[in-house]
């Protein structure tokens, strides 16, 4: 901090866990200074009037207190009181006024003032909070303060000089506490490490808040961000290789808010690992294309056709595979990370991963595990799945709830080497949504469709949610039933919708079948129509009746059947799309691309 020209005084949390300090005269640094106290967070230290220097700290007892500078000495520590379980966040608006915030009990936000002569009494504003706050004044009589709900949104409170707004939700989804700075008079930028790892932005105009903007690269801690004049800030933060980071503002490289509205998905039973594919080379022998080299394929037909889709939904994702007596034949996550990895390789887009879920599959003695899997591309959507302050979020290997509900991912705890710092493309936890059921017992759990709701970058509201399905019997009642029971359960949750729902996946039911279930209302997939269902295998994309769920838009589609199909009727490789030098998989990949009409 500076409280004249040419001086700075730094002050950190020692490793006796003493508040020391150093400071600059404008020559030369001063040696480190011990002033002594038992603290158990970061200082937060301001100042008030020239030769003036007010440090705040949480004690070891969990209460706040303050060490001033009077321009000759330090004073000595002094309780203020209060149960704060963050650091705190302090501001000096007007001479000799000093307002500092705080993470209280109950987790609300808890506010003390000084006035010049007395310390007011603790005072709470109310709220849900995760974090410490951050809070910015642009006026002797303003200070706005911004928090990270308990939803994982932003949301603010501000003061007006007499009073105390009630709360407001920016919505968002953030990591961790915001860092918000203002550069003039009725200007505040918020910025947040997002859900996605990369840092986001958000700004008010003095009459109104800006839309969500993506800046870019990932990082792995809250940034920090200053404003050293009119129209202009700087934001630093610790990068995914450890190495600082900074960005600035004004920002001729920045992302702007997308005017295309259309969202893609790309959607392909992946069939794990499997890499002998007997029966189909002309009926001779067991044609052996390894896995890799068949994600290889996916990622090179993105880059000749440059199509980056906005989501693909997977089935048949491994996560996990181990015998006894061998290494691991795939570690955590492994084929995830190597698709994810061939992508980038050939795009340069690195996709991050909203959800894989799971479940153990029987192998003899074993350990494997799979499931479907949602890959994104950040630089056009934000994973906005949240879960609510009442909800229960299952683990990836819970059994006992029979009904829709949120769920983790499986946990990403020994990847291979290489791809240990990819853990972080998984957001969060993997939060989403899954239809489990039952058939007739706790012992026959099933995991049926997931789901996660997506909103294009920079477009506050435009929200798109994605099913992800793989029926394992076109005759298991239980199975299409979960689809319809997850639909209505989520649907109820999730925000504004951009367009309809979209169900892309492996529904394992023949044409007319699949014309049968979507015709007859009461049908399982009833709320649906087909866009796009191959003859001869058993992929489909489904979208929600705009008259059942009503949407911005009802959209147009175009979409294209990969990596091949033949047109000419019936054929040896219908079901791949594919001759053995071409195919993906054991199935064929849908993609279709909406957009507004």
């Amino acid at each position: 901090m500076n409280w004249s020209e040419n001086r700075i005084d730094c002050f950190a949390r020692g490793m006796d866990d003493t508040l020391k300090t150093i400071a600059w005269n404008g020559q030369k640094w001063s040696g480190w200074v011990s002033l002594g106290g038992g603290i158990s967070a970061a200082p937060e230290c301001v100042s008030r009037d020239k030769n003036s220097i007010d440090c705040f700290a949480r004690g070891q007892n969990a209460t706040l207190y303050t060490i001033a500078w009077n321009g000759q000495a330090w004073s000595g520590w002094v309780s203020l009181g209060g149960s704060i379980s963050t650091a705190p966040e302090c501001l000096s608006r007007a001479k000799n006024r000093i307002d500092c915030f705080v993470r209280g009990n109950g987790d609300a936000l808890q506010t003390i003032a000084w006035n010049g002569q007395t310390w007011s009494g603790w005072v709470s504003l109310g709220g849900g909070i995760k974090d410490r706050p951050s809070c910015v004044n642009w006026a002797d009589t303003r200070i706005d303060c911004f928090v990270r709900g308990i939803d994982d949104g932003l949301h603010t409170i501000a003061w007006n000089g007499q009073t105390w707004s009630g709360w407001v939700s920016l919505g968002g989804g953030i990591k961790e506490e915001p860092e918000c700075v203002s550069w003039g008079k009725n200007r505040i930028d918020c910025f947040v490490r997002g859900m996605d790892d990369a840092l986001h932005t958000v700004a008010w105009n003095g009459n109104a808040w800006s839309a969500w903007v993506r800046l870019g690269s990932a990082i792995k801690n809250r940034p920090s961000c200053v404003s050293w004049g009119e129209n202009r800030i700087d934001c630093f933060g610790r990068g995914m290789d450890d190495a600082l980071q900074t960005i600035a503002w004004p920002c001729p490289s920045c992302v702007v808010p997308p005017t295309d509205f259309s969202v893609s998905v790309l959607s392909l039973n992946l069939r794990g690992i499997h890499e002998k594919w007997g029966g189909i080379d002309e009926n001779v022998g067991a044609t052996v294309i390894p896995w890799r080299q068949r994600y290889d394929r996916i990622a090179y037909w993105m880059q000749i056709t440059k199509t980056n889709p906005d989501v693909i939904a997977l089935q048949e994702v491994y996560g996990y595979l181990s015998c006894p007596l061998q290494n691991p034949v795939l570690r955590d996550y492994d084929t995830l990370f190597e698709m994810i990895d061939q992508i980038k390789a050939r795009t340069n887009v690195t996709y991050r991963i909203a959800y894989f879920t799971v479940r153990h599959v029987p192998q003899g003695l074993c350990n494997f595990w799979a499931g479907n899997a949602v890959l994104y591309n950040p630089a056009r959507l934000n994973n906005t799945t949240s879960a609510g302050p009442n909800d229960f979020v299952a683990k990836h290997d819970y059994t006992l709830l029979l009904q829709p509900h949120l769920r983790r991912s499986f946990p990403c705890t020994d990847p291979a080497p290489k791809f240990k710092s990819y853990c972080g493309l998984i957001d969060g936890v993997g939060l989403h949504w899954l239809g489990a059921f039952t058939k007739g017992g706790l012992l026959n759990f099933g995991f049926g469709p997931s789901a996660a709701q997506f909103a294009l970058v920079g477009q506050p509201g435009s929200h798109i949610h994605i099913y992800n399905v793989h029926i394992q019997d076109s005759n298991d009642w239980y199975d299409k039933e979960a689809l319809r029971n997850l639909v209505n359960v989520a649907e109820q949750r999730f925000l504004s919708r951009l367009y309809p729902p979209i169900v892309a996946g492996d529904f394992n039911i023949g044409w007319q079948d699949m014309q049968n279930e979507t015709a007859n209302p009461q049908g399982h997939f009833g709320d649906f129509e087909v866009l796009v269902q191959t003859k001869f295998a058993v992929v489909a994309v489904l979208l929600g009746k705009q008259s059942v769920f009503p949407s911005k838009y009802a959209p147009k589609w175009d979409h294209l059947v990969l990596p091949t199909y033949n047109n000419q009727g019936p054929g040896e490789f219908d079901s791949y799309c594919g001759t053995p030098p071409l195919l993906w998989s054991d199935h064929c990949a849908l993609f279709v691309r909406f957009s507004p009409p």
